[in-house]
């Protein structure tokens, strides 16, 4: 991956206003259960320092994820790339993980 906006995510948090808010109204929590997805053998340059975002339901949270051998850097190389995680209950992870893992 080349300077690629959000290299890894899950997004069952997604607004399709292009304000960084949906009205209250349009929010509802998913009911659609993620499990069993593989993330392997990943690497590049990230254009946005979160690399890794896991946001998945409080209704039905991700299972069963798996990170395994990601290096993801920043475009900005001095900087860190982050992973950030929300309503993920466990998973597997493995062999060399940048950013360090969320799960």
């Amino acid at each position: 991956m080349r300077k690629v906006r959000n290299p890894i995510v899950i997004d069952q948090e997604y607004c399709p206003y292009a304000s960084s808010s949906c009205p209250e109204s349009e929010m509802s929590p998913s009911k659609v259960r993620i499990s069993d997805v593989k993330f392997r053998n990943i690497r590049g340059v990230s254009a946005t320092r979160v690399a890794v975002r896991l946001s998945c339901s409080e209704a039905a949270p991700c299972v069963g994820l798996e990170l395994r051998d990601i290096d993801l850097r920043y475009v900005r190389s001095r900087v860190p790339t982050q992973s950030r995680c929300k309503h993920v209950a466990g998973g597997v992870v493995g062999g060399t993980l940048v950013p360090p893992s969320c799960i």
